[in-house]
């Protein structure tokens, strides 16, 4: 349990560090569009995704593609 508490202090201490230093190195009119863009581009894909997994599982398409198609969509986020 203490290995655990230490590991979360300090994964939480690293990611706070880089969403208070990361913002501050961009002027304001830029990181203002960049979290508007990203907030919209959630939205939007939050809107897609629910309607094309239904479509999916209407069509039968078995739960290794679904799975896939997840995995698939993670990637290309973590790639951009």
């Amino acid at each position: 349990l203490t290995v655990f508490a230490l590991a979360y202090f300090f994964i939480v201490g690293n990611w706070t560090s880089i969403y208070v230093v990361t913002p501050e190195l961009l002027p304001t009119s830029h990181r203002a569009r960049a979290f508007s863009i990203a907030g919209s581009c959630g939205k939007i894909a939050g809107m897609i995704s629910f309607r094309f997994f239904a479509w999916m599982v209407d069509r039968g398409v078995s739960s290794y593609y679904l799975m896939a198609t997840i995995f698939g969509g993670f990637a290309a986020a973590g790639l951009t």
